[in-house]
């Protein structure tokens, strides 16, 4: 993900990870997905440069082959970060439609 992220998140990804290539596969969830045991609800911007689709992409393929339940969500008309309030509820909302399906109170 670093390799295909914006300059502002690699430079961040090298000053956490101290330039240690080794630690991103470390601390990558895709290298965990095998221990995933609960329904997941992955919800990804398609304009995101931050956290960019073609991961998030590898990481349901991964869940799909280990058999995990999830949900995908993808907005179309939003970046990182949500700039009005519909963009912010096209986010939020099926977070909140997933947790009521999945762990109901």
């Amino acid at each position: 993900m670093r390799e295909i992220s914006d300059a502002a998140y690699r430079d961040f990804c090298d000053i956490l990870f101290d330039h240690k290539s080794e630690a991103f596969d470390e601390r990558s969830p895709i290298t965990y997905v095998k221990n995933v045991e609960n329904p997941l609800c992955i919800i990804a911007s398609q304009n995101d440069s931050r956290t960019p689709l073609k991961p998030v992409l590898a990481y349901i393929s991964e869940l799909h082959k280990q058999g995990v339940k999830f949900e995908f969500h993808m907005t179309t008309d939003a970046g990182h970060i949500a700039t009005s309030t519909s963009q912010f509820m096209d986010d939020l909302l099926p977070g909140i439609q997933f947790l009521q399906k999945h762990f109901p109170v």
